[in-house]
C-alpha cells in the first residue's frame, strides 16, 4: 500500500545521499564528492575523488558508483 501523505523524515533504515560532480574539459580533469546522511539528517560519511582524464559521463558514473559503495557499507 502506498502512503497517503508525504513524510519529511524517512524510516530509520533509510540513508540520504547528496553528490556532485565537475569536469574541466580544457584540463581533462574530473572531480566528484558527496555526503551520506541518516534518516534524521545527521552526517555519516563524506567522500571525494579526483582523476586526470575521462569525460563528463565518467564523472557522473564515478559519483554514482562511489555513492552506492558508501551507502552499501554499514556506517550506521
Amino acid at each position: 500500500m502506498y502512503p497517503t501523505h508525504w513524510s519529511r523524515l524517512p524510516s530509520d533504515s533509510t540513508l540520504k545521499l547528496n553528490a556532485g560532480v565537475s569536469f574541466l574539459e580544457s584540463y581533462h580533469c574530473l572531480d566528484t564528492g558527496g555526503v551520506v546522511c541518516n534518516h534524521g539528517g545527521g552526517w555519516i560519511v563524506g567522500f571525494s575523488y579526483y582523476e586526470v582524464g575521462g569525460d563528463a559521463l565518467l564523472a557522473e558514473l564515478c559519483a554514482i558508483q562511489m555513492s552506492l559503495d558508501f551507502c552499501h557499507k554499514d556506517y550506521y
